[in-house]
């Protein structure tokens, strides 16, 4: 009890602390003290003998209640009005999800979590994790519905801080978050914090989830929440007034703020703080209490990393970054109100820093090159991926309190105060993109149309300045028009730089260019000012604007220190290689250097060739005997026994040319043509009428009036029945096409009037390859809101051809309600045959005139399978995986799930990569042309998605991703450093290293059951065949359900493909079949062969359950059972096992997937276990076998992997091996079980590199 403590602490009378105890006594005697009441919601009878058990009764007032429970909806005032007088009683609140809606203003600051995880992230039949987080749990635990509840300022939800920082903060005295209970996949779904003087405590679930109150853990998972609410906080008050908060802007040895007390009175403040880093991602949110005498100034240490950010040595990428963002203020003394609240920025550096710049001079000549999205730029990109026998050139910059400053800074635009741009001067991000929400983001400055342009930074306190760089514009679309023509770097009247035609140098991408200039050092008290007057020809629409500029500007940086200390530093610096296959390391050079206070040195490096392919990591480390103060404790103790005041990893993977990559499409034509949206059609078609007189054609003075005359532009329900109408949006007239509207002359509007264009400009120019990019066609628009009377007509034509009699109605709408009700599968049909038809006939045209020609779908290929789906295999090529728009609930597994169909389907398409980078979050879509997210899941999401494999129709494996590279959106605003070198990191290991040899599970789907669904009554309508019936009956969805949850229960999947194509392929991979009841005798032939060869085979359960296929799948099977699942195992001496599970992936029960997975995986001799669920991507590449692992959990954490490399690839069967953590470089070392013990940050990804040992 805090008041037994403090009487102790203060050596109270002994009557005191018997008083003490009576009172204690007295309370906990007294009903109110452990009262309930449930505000618009109930709990479970579990729940109820548990409150009983722990000395609780309900009270029928909230007024007397100490615990409240409370549900009802999270929009409405009088649920968030509940909670606020709760908390400012100090009483305990338990929220749980009975109506997942936004949370209204009031209730959002109370509560530690932000309303789009919950609105738009929720998980069906969910596990709870029973022994990674705080309330472990001995028993199961599961919830038939759960919502994600990610604290603020998560790794998973940068793609919303990074912009709107401002709405997911919280106020200050909402605090002291944690993470009590997750899903088995690490995702929070209970958490708790600090609001006020109160407890909030949050269930992502309703307490009357079915599922959960018949839980064997629901009895002890009530007793540990009721045990973490009884826990006290210390609920001491003090005087505050007056207190006073300062964070020095250096604080390389730990965060800390200096508190004052000015007055003459002694006080007791309650401080909040929170710290993120420099992406605003939050790595902590706390409180303190601070004594302080009259007069007194203490300097209070801040935790930098919560408990809720996981294990503290294991640091994100966006925390590389040596700047912290820290906010904090005072509180009332009752935690009600926050007072004084100030933000500082800080640099955490050590004095002396080493960098490295690749030369782009050294990289590869290639006649395709392409740069990932941000670009490719020697200064912070470096290449990753080199060919054997390549020297890359670098310059090692070694510097002696030398650092960008200016982020510490507060800049200001003098001649335009309120220009918003200012905010991108000094935001240490580099991006090219354009800035939307009328500039309210910015990713570097630009001035108006001014014969003067003057810049200012001040900080805080004095700083030292000795070097002045600017990162401009590259000549990507004559962007470097306005960079700045001549400098002038003052303070007040003391000039520190004048600078003519600057000389701006690029380093191998053309979006970039930059300059640098140093100066001798001086002490800045006031603040630093640039001026530039010269410019060149200005720019009608600006970067960063939407108005006229002349002058832009992607980074100021100003290069010193942040505080006084000119100390010179003198030591030997030294490259060495480790080639990591081998263990074998190498000093390569050496040399000594002197480095002046505020200087910096370069030294030009060339690395030498290297012939043997494999992971190199080259150490630059810079020594001392006397460190000037520039080392650290952590830093010291090197090989040596010397101090290493600096060091710099620079890796290379080395890969033998000749290996499968990344095929650019750019050079599979002579010409592309973007037909996406209507400015791509209209080029090739001034309404192809005859119109041109009269209107002057598209973008002419009356084209949309016309347009919308003869109903070319949809404008509302009531134009859509016009035969000639294009798919478009009238304002801007610039969407999607539908392409495929018939005239009466039975030509398409678009398609046939363009294609002859197209021929006509081909054969002028001598084209003789071609590729258009077209729109989603009638992507699932419905029959009655799409389709018009042409197509009425000529589906009535068919009717009448293939059957003998066509439809009966003559009102359009009725006519759609019939096509609907009786013609479902017969409309999918025809239209998607008279689609391959025309693709076809295209072909033929060109194919006639010796041309080549290849037609790329935006976002989706048709969903078609069998002969039709072989067919348009012939025509189609797709940007592939649409993980952007279709991004669904922010969940990335259960996106690629239902995506991943397209091509099991299909397994001849060819799909394509997205140089898309940080569209980690469906949030990301309100920013789409300046979507950003951090490293983690950025890097995550590539691994789930490109390195999947599959088999075509021949029989051959072949990577899923075949081609790049197109762009569905833009960059962020704010993109950093870090960001673009992990960018091309992952960008060269997606495009040089392939799937070549399937590893892991075949995930087998069936066509032919899918088109038995089709039936004339419609339901679900898209790109393709889809199924009567809703979602659940569609292979996609239920792929995707199946999928996703043996994925996320660790069965390492590597290849899709459809049943007739395995009847080509010869391979022993254990092989998952979805609907395996629906399965007919022809495609089961297949599988008992391939199983009789030595292929394991797993079946699940589909709609049919036929007694042919459960002969098969159940006939000299034995019967096993899983909690509720049972599944069926046959074996057979010197053969591979049969598995079928009656279930799918929409009945299997949540709770018992992990344990089926584990004797699945088991049975079948190829298996991966670890101690926290990941998802894993094996494939094989280059001779080595290499694992993508995916956390879906929100906390850095040690995972701990077992598994035998031989039962993924043979040939390393029996074999000592290393294991390669190709992110940190670093060997991982086996455990003395075997075991690989591996850090993960939170939702992060990695790619394992399992090599023979050399």
């Amino acid at each position: 009890m805090p008041i037994l403590k403090r009487l102790f602490r203060e050596k109270a009378p002994v009557g005191l602390f018997i008083l003490a105890i009576l009172c204690a006594f007295t309370a906990k005697t007294f009903s109110a003290e452990r009262s309930v009441f449930l505000y618009e919601t109930q709990i479970p009878a579990v729940f109820k003998d548990a409150l009983k058990s722990a000395g609780y009764v309900f009270s029928d007032r909230v007024d007397d209640a100490s615990l409240i429970f409370v549900g009802g909806r999270f929009d409405e005032e009088q649920t968030a009005s509940v909670v606020a007088e709760a908390v400012r009683h100090g009483k305990t609140v338990v929220l749980d999800v009975n109506d997942a809606r936004k949370l209204s203003p009031e209730l959002n600051a109370l509560v530690p979590f932000n309303s789009w995880s919950l609105v738009q992230f929720h998980r069906d039949t969910t596990d709870l994790d029973r022994k990674n987080v705080a309330l472990d749990f001995p028993e199961p635990i599961v919830f038939e519905t759960a919502y994600d509840l990610h604290l603020p300022g998560s790794s998973i939800g940068n793609v919303l801080s990074r912009y709107e920082y401002e709405n997911d903060e919280k106020p200050l005295n909402n605090a002291d978050w944690r993470i009590l209970a997750t899903t088995r996949s690490g995702v929070p779904i209970l958490i708790t914090g600090r609001t006020a003087d109160g407890k909030v405590y949050v269930l992502g679930a309703s307490w009357n989830d079915k599922q959960f109150a018949g839980s064997p853990g629901a009895k002890t998972f009530c007793e540990r929440l009721l045990a973490d609410v009884a826990i006290p906080f210390d609920h001491s008050a003090g005087l505050s007034d007056g207190v006073e908060l300062f964070a020095p802007q250096y604080q390389p040895d730990g965060l800390f703020l200096e508190v004052s007390n000015p007055a003459d009175k002694a006080v007791k403040a309650v401080v909040g703080y929170q710290i993120t880093n420099w992406e605003r991602e939050i790595l902590n949110a706390g409180t303190l209490e601070v004594a302080l005498n009259a007069g007194e100034k203490k300097r209070v240490a801040l935790a930098e990393r919560a408990d809720f950010k996981g294990k503290p040595d294991i640091k994100e990428r966006g925390s590389s970054l040596p700047y912290r963002r820290i906010r904090a203020g005072v509180l009332s003394p009752d935690r009600l109100e926050v007072r004084q609240e100030t933000r500082w920025n800080v640099l955490t550096a050590r004095p002396v820093a080493v960098s490295v710049v690749e030369k782009s001079e050294s990289w590869p000549q290639e006649e395709f090159y392409e740069e990932p999205d941000g670009g490719a730029d020697g200064n912070y990109s470096k290449r990753f991926v080199w060919p054997t026998g390549s020297s890359p050139e670098l310059i090692v910059m070694i510097g002696n309190r030398f650092r960008n400053i200016a982020p510490l800074a507060a800049a200001q635009d003098e001649i335009a105060p309120d220009n918003p741009s200012i905010e991108g001067l000094n935001d240490l991000s580099l991006s090219r993109a354009q800035v939307r929400r009328q500039g309210k983001w910015q990713g570097g400055w630009c001035g108006g149309v001014k014969p003067e342009q003057r810049l200012s930074l001040a900080w805080p306190a004095p700083v030292v300045v000795a070097g002045l760089g600017l990162e401009v514009y590259g000549t990507y679309r004559f962007d470097n028009r306005s960079n700045p023509k001549n400098l002038r770097l003052s303070s007040g009247s003391k000039t520190l730089l004048d600078r003519d035609d600057p000389a701006y140098t690029t380093n191998g991408s053309v979006f970039f260019a930059r300059c640098f200039e140093p100066f001798a050092p001086q002490t800045i008290r006031d603040k630093l000012e640039l001026s530039m007057t010269k410019f060149g020809a200005h720019q009608a629409g600006a970067i960063n604007l939407d108005v006229a500029t002349n002058c832009s500007i992607k980074e100021l940086e100003v290069h010193g220190w942040p505080v006084e200390d000119a100390r010179a530093v003198d030591g030997e610096w030294e490259l060495a290689s480790a080639e990591l296959s081998t263990g074998r390391r190498t000093v390569l050079k050496t040399g000594k250097i002197s480095l002046a206070p505020y200087s910096r040195e370069e030294i030009s490096v060339t690395l030498p060739a290297v012939s043997r392919p494999g992971p190199v990591r080259y150490e630059i480390v810079f020594r001392s005997g006397d460190d000037g103060g520039a080392s650290s404790s952590a830093n010291s103790g090197a090989n040596s026994g010397e101090n290493i005041m600096a060091s710099y990893r620079y890796d290379v993977l080395y890969i033998e040319p000749g290996h499968r990559e990344i095929v650019n499409k750019k050079s599979k034509y002579d010409k592309e043509f973007g037909l996406l949206c209507t400015p791509g059609w209209v080029q090739f078609d001034s309404f192809g009428r005859g119109m041109v007189d009269w209107t002057q054609g598209w973008g002419g003075a009356h084209d949309k009036t016309w347009a919308l005359v003869h109903g070319l532009v949809e404008a509302g329900a009531g134009h859509h029945d016009l035969p000639a109408r294009m798919l478009t949006v009238n304002r801007p007239f610039s969407h999607y096409t539908n392409p495929w509207r018939y005239l009466p002359d039975e030509e398409t509007y678009g398609w046939d009037i363009t294609m002859r264009n197209v021929l006509k400009q081909a054969l002028e120019k001598k084209w003789k390859r071609l590729w258009i990019v077209g729109s989603d066609r009638w992507n699932g628009i419905p029959i009655n809101a799409t389709f018009g009377w042409d197509a009425f007509i000529r589906f009535d034509k068919h009717l009448r051809e293939t059957t003998g009699s066509g439809l009966k109605n003559r009102g359009r709408k009725e006519i759609a309600d019939e096509i609907n009700r009786e013609h479902a599968d017969a409309w999918q049909r025809w239209h998607l045959e008279e689609y391959a038809k025309k693709i076809r006939e295209t072909k033929t045209m060109f194919a006639d005139h010796g041309i080549e020609f290849m037609f790329e779908t935006h976002g989706s290929f048709p969903l078609a399978g069998g002969e039709l789906g072989d067919r348009l295999a012939e025509t189609h090529a797709g940007v592939g995986t649409d993980l952007f728009w279709e991004l669904r609930r922010q969940d990335l597994y259960w996106s690629l799930a239902s995506r991943f169909p397209i091509v099991a389907v299909n397994p001849n398409l060819e799909s394509g990569m997205y140089k898309q980078w940080g569209w980690i979050n469906s949030e990301a879509n309100r920013f789409w042309f300046a979507n950003n997210g951090p490293v983690e899941p950025s890097r995550r999401q590539w691994i789930g998605t490109y390195f999947m494999g599959r088999v075509d129709s021949s029989g051959a494996f072949l990577p899923y991703h075949v081609m790049g590279y197109s762009l569905q959106g833009g960059i962020s605003t704010k993109f950093y450093p870090h960001e673009l070198e992990a960018v091309n990191r992952m960008f060269n290991v997606t495009r040089f290293v392939r799937p070549e040899e399937p590893a892991g599970y075949g995930f087998i789907v069936s066509w032919d059951s899918h088109e038995r669904r089709m039936t004339p009554k419609g339901g679900r309508m898209g790109f393709g065949l889809y199924a009567s019936g809703s979602d659940a009956d569609q292979i996609d969805y239920r792929m995707g359900k199946l999928y996703e949850q043996l994925i996320k229960n660790g069965l390492p999947i590597g290849f899709v493909s459809s049943s007739h194509a395995l009847k080509k392929w010869n391979g022993k991979n254990p092989l998952v079949l979805l609907d395996a009841s629906d399965w007919r005798d022809g495609e089961l032939e297949t599988v008992a062969r391939l199983n009789d060869a030595g292929a394991p085979v797993i079946g699940f359960g589909g709609d049919d359950q036929g007694p042919e296929a459960l002969k098969f799948w159940t006939e000299n099977s034995e019967r096993r059972r899983i909690g509720a699942t049972e599944y069926f195992v046959r074996t057979r001496r010197g053969r591979a096992p049969l598995i079928y599970c009656p279930q799918n992936g929409d009945t299997l029960p949540g709770g018992d997937v992990a344990a089926l997975v584990d004797a699945i995986m088991a049975a079948c001799a190829m298996k991966i276990s670890c101690d926290h669920p990941l998802v894993v991507n094996p494939f094989i590449s280059h001779g080595a076998l290499f694992l993508g692992l995916g956390t879906m959990s929100d906390v850095n954490r040690d995972v701990t992997l077992r598994f035998d490399p031989g039962g993924f690839m043979p040939r390393l069967s029996g074999k000592p091996f290393k294991v390669v953590d190709l992110e940190t470089f670093e060997e991982v070392v086996p455990n003395q079980d075997g075991s690989h013990t591996i850090p993960f940050e939170a939702v992060s990804g990695k790619i394992l590199m399992i090599a023979e040992k050399k």
